[in-house]
């Protein structure tokens, strides 16, 4: 504890240590003027209890035998709530990162329409597939599974897995050059074009 006798600060102290309810508050302002501090960004809710941290290392610190306050004690509550708070933010921060990373972007009302007008394209080219192709495909291809893991689901050999995914992928293949020789829109089928 500070040994210059007299010394306001070490009456504070002493009033502080003897839980005077006027003494906790003048410390706890103290605390709260750092704590609070709009630039640290520490949630209202949390505030509290780092200055209730902030008023128990005082305690501990004033416990010590080699205690003293080196400049007033305002300044040693504010300088301990800081440190309080450098570790509240420590603490915190892997998670405000987290919170902080952007959202994927949204693609724009023209993306959306061109994406589900290729998901309707690619579910009617499918829809083209024997059934028995069509799920080849898609536990091959969509649901990434091994032959072997096809195989055991399907009770088909692997072989015939393998001949029904090339012919299903031909097959595909051969459907969407056809698609694309077709007129896109009306634009097309109007106008000058050879005969």
């Amino acid at each position: 504890m500070v040994r210059v006798p007299g010394n306001a600060d070490d009456r504070e102290l002493r009033a502080l240590l003897r839980g005077e309810p006027a003494a906790v508050r003048r410390a706890e302002r103290w605390a709260r003027a750092v704590v609070a501090a709009r630039r640290l960004g520490i949630p209202e809710r949390e505030r509290e209890d780092l200055v209730q941290e902030t008023l128990l290392a005082l305690l501990r610190q004033a416990a010590r035998p080699d205690f003293t306050i080196r400049s007033s004690l305002p300044a040693l509550v504010k300088a301990i709530a800081a440190a309080r708070c450098i570790d509240w933010l420590r603490r915190r921060r892997p998670q405000a990162e987290l919170l902080e990373e952007p959202a994927a972007p949204q693609p724009s009302p023209e993306q959306q329409v061109i994406v589900l007008a290729e998901i309707a394209r690619a579910d009617a080219l499918l829809a083209g597939l024997e059934a028995k192709q069509r799920q080849i495909l898609l536990l091959r291809l969509r649901d990434q599974l091994s032959f072997a893991e096809i195989a055991r689901l399907t009770g088909v050999r692997e072989g015939t897995l393998r001949v029904r995914l090339h012919e299903g992928l031909k097959r595909l293949r051969t459907q969407l050059a056809q698609a694309e020789r077709l007129p896109k829109g009306p634009e097309s089928s109007s106008g000058g074009g050879s005969a």
